[in-house]
């Protein structure tokens, strides 16, 4: 069965990603400066955005080799995305709960490392490499927020919103 499944098109994403603590500074301080600028109006608003994104993306083309790519796989079926989201419940003090998990219902990031550690993969070129635990592990301590957000919302992406999970998605890679 798992020769099987392994043949299988899903859908996927892949997202680079820095693991160099340095260049994860960068990174993280640029993304920020495209969010705050994101946020700011008035006359130098758009100026300021297009300043910011093109910074990153400058940044980003420049790195590109330092890069790793994890490609993000979506569960074997609604019912194995359900299971991960039950796993992750949101904390039941208010309080603790990140206001983008209360808006889906669940721990979304401690639901996308459990989907990455089962059905994640890092590209080694055009192969494929399924890291052990231990490796997630060491992943996941050296990650860098911009780059998990991206995980995150890459492994919600794959796995659907909230209307294809009632009707299934149709949709593959």
């Amino acid at each position: 069965m798992s020769r099987a499944t392994e043949r299988v098109s899903r859908r996927y994403k892949d997202v680079p990603v820095v693991l160099d603590g340095a260049l994860v500074v960068q990174h993280d301080e640029l993304l920020r400066a495209v969010l705050q600028a994101g946020m700011k109006t008035g006359r130098l608003a758009a100026p300021n955005r297009a300043s910011a994104q093109k910074a990153l993306d400058e940044w980003v083309e420049a790195h590109r080799e330092d890069a790793l790519t994890v490609r993000v796989y979506a569960c074997l079926g609604l019912q194995e995305w359900k299971l991960i989201r039950l796993k992750n419940p949101l904390p039941k003090d208010a309080a603790k709960q990140d206001p983008g998990a209360a808006r889906y219902g669940f721990d979304i990031t401690g639901a996308a490392v459990d989907a990455l550690e089962k059905y994640g993969r890092v590209l080694d070129g055009e192969e494929e490499e399924q890291p052990g635990q231990d490796e997630w592990a060491e992943f996941f301590r050296s990650v860098g927020n911009a780059d998990m957000t991206a995980l995150v919302n890459a492994v919600i992406e794959v796995n659907g919103s909230t209307t294809e999970q009632s009707f299934g998605s149709l949709l593959k890679a």
